[in-house]
């Protein structure tokens, strides 16, 4: 339960908070009379004396609210805002975080690569356009690819590639038939802006997006066969590292039909080499949740994995994510024995003990 002197602090913290924010508005509403500007004159009228006014000291004094119930009231909302916390916190970690059900259809996990074109206003905004890609995230051999598309004929343009961090430009070139296609470079930095000008004929303006681009660091060459092994069916990779690093893995989980299960993540390091193997885990919770236990009455049911990240991550500052490649885009796994998974619910982590543990006494 939370102390007596805890509750106190979060509620002074509140009340000088909201004391801060009321003269911050009453700043704002200060008359504009008393900003200086360069632009506009005003000339104050001359002083005149006012005529004297009687003031009624008998005005009704404002009602000042009890503070054991503002305390009380404070109290009531962090208790319940902890609860809803808390209750939140229950339903992520009954599944591992190795083993996450997917039950949103506009999941990010479904499409980790999408680049999101946003049009934007041209001409002083009377038309709109916008560039369109494939993708966000390019790997060297890739060819890169877009288009620049728009309500208006696009007349003639031209683009450059731009390194984010020195502004030193990569490439250049025409965009013809409002498209581009770019042999990319091994070299070439993780962070580039394509930036495309373009002639409307009732105008020109320019356009830009952010991509980013990597040189492969590690290749999925094969999905070994999968085991139930306690709770968890245990989906061997075998890759080939480029570079050495801590490494991690993100594939999503789905039926013969192309229903998504779950998303699986595992996290190793990895010295550079060939055949080396990293394990992603299904937990048996993401077949209940998926109603797919009765597996062993569908014995053609099968499984895939697709929507493969391999990311070698930071490890210093200064050192930017780099990506991996896969031999293939999904790769079959056939059925699971998941009749012999046994039925043992997932095991808190003595932090993610600890974590709910504190909400709760936080919301006590």
């Amino acid at each position: 339960m939370m102390q007596p002197k805890w509750r106190i602090v979060v509620i002074l913290l509140c009340i000088v908070t909201g004391a801060l924010c009321l003269l911050g508005l009453l700043w704002l509403q200060k008359p504009t009379a008393d900003i200086q500007t360069n632009t506009i004159n005003i000339k104050k009228p001359a002083q005149t004396s006012m005529p004297d006014v009687a003031v009624n000291n008998s005005l009704p004094s404002k009602t000042v609210n009890n503070p054991n119930t503002i305390t009380h009231h404070l109290s009531d909302t962090l208790d319940r805002e902890f609860a809803a916390i808390a209750s939140a916190y229950v339903s992520q970690v009954r599944y591992p975080a190795y083993s996450q059900p997917i039950t949103n259809p506009d999941s990010v996990y479904l499409d980790p690569n999408r680049f999101s074109p946003t049009p934007v206003p041209i001409l002083d905004g009377k038309h709109s356009a916008s560039l369109q890609l494939p993708k966000y995230r390019f790997s060297f051999p890739d060819t890169l690819s877009f288009r620049l598309v728009s309500d208006l004929p696009l007349l003639s343009g031209q683009y450059s590639l731009i390194d984010i961090d020195t502004q030193a430009e990569l490439d250049s070139g025409l965009i013809e038939n409002g498209g581009v296609q770019i042999e990319t470079n091994a070299s070439w930095p993780t962070d580039i802006r394509i930036v495309a000008k373009a002639d409307f004929g009732e105008g020109s303006d320019t356009l830009t997006a952010d991509i980013q681009f990597s040189n492969p660091v590690a290749r999925l060459n094969d999905v070994l066969a999968s085991y139930p092994d306690g709770s968890d069916i245990v989906i061997p990779l075998s890759l080939t590292i480029y570079e050495s690093g801590i490494y991690r893995v993100r594939a999503v989980l789905f039926t013969g039909q192309s229903t998504p299960v779950a998303v699986l993540t595992a996290r190793q390091t990895l010295e550079q080499g060939e055949n080396s193997e990293i394990t992603l885990k299904a937990h048996r919770e993401v077949f209940v949740a998926a109603s797919l236990l009765n597996i062993q009455n569908q014995p053609d049911q099968r499984f895939s994995l697709g929507r493969l990240v391999i990311e070698r991550m930071s490890s210093r500052p200064g050192q930017k994510a780099a990506f991996g490649t896969s031999r293939r885009e999904d790769w079959p796994l056939g059925p699971l024995a998941l009749s012999d998974l046994s039925d043992e619910p997932h095991q808190l982590s003595d932090s993610e003990k600890k974590r709910l543990e504190f909400l709760n006494q936080m919301a006590n």
